[in-house]
């Protein structure tokens, strides 16, 4: 019920202060929504929170597809805007903590002075009282001087209270002041009591009042971390279904493009440009392969996981110089060649996995794209740098007629040459996140430093085929992908 009541008051405050600042239609912040759009905005807004660190444990991209921006469907849309509630959550109950400490703080410093003004005036008032009964006892021992030495009453003396009498002398100083005189500074003294007594009443009353308030602000501050605990730990649990929505949302302009997709694909682009630095092979032309080919993992309605593999494996047409493909095109008659290890027929070999390689292909450009150990087909990671590294073998791709030999030798066919030059295309409008220039002396970012996007030149759209490569040394073969 507490976390309950704390969202709905965040929700009010946000609402109240953007009333005040769109009160003249400007400065209006975005919504939940908008900001988890952005994987930057996300990770930033999540950062205000301390769970920033979190988030990318949780999502395990690079910063560049931790920075897309992606479209939501209704129900990963649900997931991260509960996140981001809950963020707000969080962000108010710390400033109302901070503002409850901060006057925790004030108040304790209030209450240590008051209690020392309260012991100022316990001293005052005391001494007061101290003169008071001074002055008394010097009006009873006027008094009985009197009695002894006359006989008679004294209608003043006789008013004084003799109950606290402390045998106080007459001195020297009382010499030559009338009994009157007496009397008044004894009212005087009485009045400096009331007076006193006054003070310290009061300063025990102000003195109180803060023991209170302290007390108060202690209790609502304790209450208020206990919250904010609580909405953490939510937050947290929620990570990992909002990192899934996020990084299995769609990517705009690009059909089953995703933020885990784009990392197999930006990762072959830079673990290339170290092992294979004049290749310059980018990773648009990678995930156009990779969109014609398996749909980046979602091929026939499957699903990319977060691990890299889709939740069903792609398995291509049987190759048996019958079926044809979607060129219309008749796929080449290729026998098995893997014993079924990979394609599951014994009889003919099939393509494999969301880049579509030949099982005989694959032994040869297979690769580990994620480092786990295993090269495996069905895994986006290790299939994307294993196509990146078979259409390197053709030469740079700063050249269109490199670039149209390598994608041809991938798939014999000048429609899917096209078709992929299409998806290339498509590619250029999909917008990478932008970093800030590194600083003057400091190297760029090697996780965030992508070649060109285009070989440079004019495309010539009738593609050119070319010989296939011959295997790099101790390859046993370089087949067509299928």
């Amino acid at each position: 019920m507490m976390l309950v009541l704390l969202a709905l008051a965040a929700g009010a405050l946000v609402s109240a202060a953007t009333a005040d600042d769109t009160a003249d239609g400007e400065n209006e912040p975005p919504d939940p929504l908008t900001i988890a759009s952005n994987g930057q905005d996300f990770e930033a807004a999540l950062g205000t929170v301390g769970l920033d660190a979190a988030w990318r444990a949780t999502v395990q991209l690079g910063p560049i597809a931790r920075g897309m921006g992606v479209a939501y469907d209704d129900d990963e849309a649900s997931i991260v805007i509960d996140l981001l509630n809950l963020v707000i959550s969080i962000e108010s109950t710390t400033d109302l903590h901070a503002d409850v400490v901060a006057e925790l703080r004030d108040t304790a410093r209030a209450r240590d002075a008051a209690a020392d003004a309260e012991r100022q005036r316990l001293i005052e008032r005391n001494h007061a009282d101290s003169h008071l009964r001074g002055m008394r006892a010097l009006l009873e021992s006027i008094a009985v001087d009197v009695f002894a030495g006359t006989g008679e009453s004294d209608d003043i003396l006789l008013g004084a209270d003799n109950t606290a009498l402390i045998g106080v002398q007459r001195d020297e100083r009382l010499r030559g002041h009338t009994l009157e005189e007496i009397w008044e500074r004894h009212n005087i003294a009485t009045e400096e009591l009331i007076a006193a007594e006054a003070a310290l009443a009061t300063a025990t009353t102000r003195r109180e009042d803060l023991d209170r308030r302290h007390s108060v602000l202690g209790d609502e501050a304790t209450a208020l971390a206990r919250t904010k605990n609580d909405l953490d730990r939510a937050a947290r649990a929620l990570l990992p279904d909002a990192a899934e929505a996020y990084v299995l949302a769609s990517v705009p302009r690009a059909s089953g493009l995703t933020p885990r997709a784009i990392e197999a694909y930006v990762s072959a682009e830079l673990t290339l440009q170290e092992v294979a630095p004049r290749c310059r092979v980018s990773w648009r032309t990678i995930a156009a392969v990779g969109g014609v080919e398996g749909g980046h993992g979602t091929h026939g309605g499957r699903e990319l996981q977060l691990d890299g593999t889709s939740d069903r494996p792609i398995v291509g047409l049987a190759l048996d110089g019958v079926n044809t493909d979607n060129f219309g095109d008749t796929v080449a008659a290729i026998a098995d060649t893997d014993g079924g290890r990979y394609d599951g027929d014994t009889v003919h070999d099939r393509a494999i996995g969301p880049m579509q390689f030949i099982p005989e292909t694959w032994r040869t450009w297979q690769r580990d794209g994620d480092g786990d150990g295993i090269a495996d087909p069905q895994d986006l990671d290790d299939a994307a740098l294993a196509a990146g590294s078979y259409l390197c073998n053709y030469g740079s791709q700063r050249s269109w007629d490199v670039w149209k030999a390598a994608v041809f030798g991938y798939n014999h066919s000048p429609a899917y040459v096209a078709s992929v030059k299409s998806r290339h295309d498509q590619m250029r409008w999909v917008r990478l996140p932008e970093f800030p220039e590194p600083a003057e002396g400091e190297e760029p970012d090697p996780l965030i430093t992508l070649e060109p996007s285009s070989p440079y030149g004019v495309y010539v759209p009738v593609p050119i085929p070319e010989p296939e490569p011959e295997p790099a040394e101790g390859d046993d073969a370089a087949g067509d992908s299928g």
